[in-house]
């Protein structure tokens, strides 16, 4: 995780530990960061991997930026993030399945060596677009051995278009909805993409990184770090 400099970043950062699943209505953000709002109590897990299955102790592990439930979104483009924790020196690929799961709609491969750090698959730049009230898989897969797809390391999370809520509306329209005000609603990865933004535009802005740690740590992701 980021080192911060203050005393409140700390005390969460040692909170972030006691966090497995998602997230509680006890939880807090970094500061004035998002708090991530369950839109449905009680739905199934939907998250999968993280864990190494490679061929060694040192083998790199991928982590989606998704919560442990199908993360929903007003964007039919959205950019979706992930974790790469050490320089991968194998092909990574990105997928992603529509409900029926038969042919992908995205199809991606990412030639080694690919640096450790936040990655991200934009659907705009792959001309692809959601349809709204079907859940999508999306994966990240380290492939080791072509020939051997069961030594992949792999994580995979889904995600749903949704209408943007009355609440929100004028403001999606206008693009000035805060990382804050998605995740209040619910919105995991439009918050997810807005934060995300904002780091880019100022990447020497502890408190957003700060803010980005408490949000992933709220749906169980307490070990991806932020490198550039």
């Amino acid at each position: 995780m980021w080192k911060s400099k203050s005393c409140c970043a700390l005390l969460m950062a040692a909170l972030a530990g006691l966090f497995s699943g998602a997230a509680s209505s006890a939880q807090q953000g970094a500061g004035d960061g998002p708090v991530y709002k369950l839109p449905m109590r009680g739905a199934p897990a939907s998250r999968i991997g993280g864990a190494t299955r490679g061929p060694g102790m040192d083998t790199p592990t991928v982590a989606v930026f998704a919560p442990d439930h199908t993360g929903l979104t007003t964007n039919p483009q959205p950019t979706l993030y992930w974790y790469l924790s050490k320089k991968a020196p194998v092909q990574v690929e990105l997928t992603l399945l529509d409900d029926a799961g038969v042919n992908p709609l995205i199809e991606k491969t990412v030639k080694a060596p690919l640096e450790a750090g936040i990655h991200s698959l934009s659907l705009k730049e792959a001309g692809v677009k959601l349809s709204p009230g079907i859940e999508y898989r999306w994966h990240v897969a380290l492939v080791f051995d072509p020939k051997m797809r069961s030594s992949d390391v792999t994580s995979s999370g889904t995600v749903k278009l949704v209408p943007a809520p009355e609440t929100l509306k004028a403001e999606v329209a206008g693009g000035a909805v805060t990382p804050a005000a998605y995740a209040a609603e619910g919105l995991w990865y439009d918050s997810i993409d807005a934060l995300v933004q904002r780091i880019n535009a100022a990447p020497d802005d502890q408190k957003l990184k700060d803010q980005l740690d408490s949000l992933l740590s709220q749906v169980g992701l307490t070990k991806v770090a932020h490198q550039r």
